[in-house]
């Protein structure tokens, strides 16, 4: 049932239709045993985050947690993600110092994790946080972790041009830039990349940092592109 219920949501997503998606989400939380609820609350926060409702999104966190508790679920791998997503609600509204706290809880208990996709997530995630916090030799590190745990291409786009950002805005190494900026260009470029929902969402998330370097017409195709993904049928 709660596949089914994901499926929807990624379809609702997928088209933008954010309301729907909440709908379908709230809906199922009140009709949802414990463990499939505690999946439900964590994409409630991804939405939440997604449309800038942080009131919204800081209600859900304790919601999350006491259900974790309930479940005896804090020191699983079930609490890594959900700490992984709670860190970057709190960084999507500019609370950095709660949010390194949650990425660190997660870091603890993946410590053994072999799944190479979620911690390049935690570890890009911790990377751009210790940005945000001006500590920048740990965002390096993390963000070089986060590319060793990954070989899909889009998500090390968004790594790279994290790295792009360090160098342009704060450590100031033009060569450094242009080249993590050329790494992430390919990325999205490399033949055989699918043309999906994923595709749209990233392009679409990364456009602004190719404006912000300089290549408008990079950053303008990403927005197009994103925009002629979502609008078919």
């Amino acid at each position: 049932m709660i596949q089914k219920i994901l499926e929807k949501v990624d379809n609702a997503l997928s088209h933008r239709d954010y309301s729907e998606a909440e709908r379908i989400l709230t809906y199922w939380l009140d009709e949802s045993n414990d463990r499939d609820k505690v999946t439900l609350l964590n994409e409630l926060l991804g939405l939440y985050r997604k449309t800038k409702r942080e009131e919204k999104a800081l209600e859900t966190v304790p919601q999350l947690e006491a259900l974790l508790e309930k479940l005896s679920l804090t020191s699983s791998e079930t609490a890594a993600t959900s700490f992984i997503n709670t860190a970057t609600v709190y960084s999507a509204f500019g609370l950095y110092q709660k949010a390194i706290r949650y990425y660190q809880r997660s870091e603890v208990l993946l410590r053994d994790c072999k799944d190479d996709t979620l911690l390049s997530s935690l570890y890009n995630n911790m990377g751009t946080c210790y940005t945000m916090l001006k500590i920048y030799n740990r965002a390096v590190l993390y963000l070089h972790l986060a590319l060793s745990k990954t070989e899909k291409e889009l998500d090390k786009a968004i790594t790279y041009l994290n790295l792009a950002d360090i160098y342009l805005f704060e450590l100031k190494h033009k060569e450094k830039e242009d080249w993590y900026l050329k790494r992430a260009k390919y990325s999205f470029n490399k033949p055989g990349i699918p043309q999906d929902g994923y595709y749209a969402f990233v392009a679409e998330k990364c456009a602004p940092g190719f404006r912000a370097h300089g290549d408008v017409e990079f950053a303008t195709y990403l927005e197009q592109r994103s925009k002629e993904i979502y609008e078919r049928p």
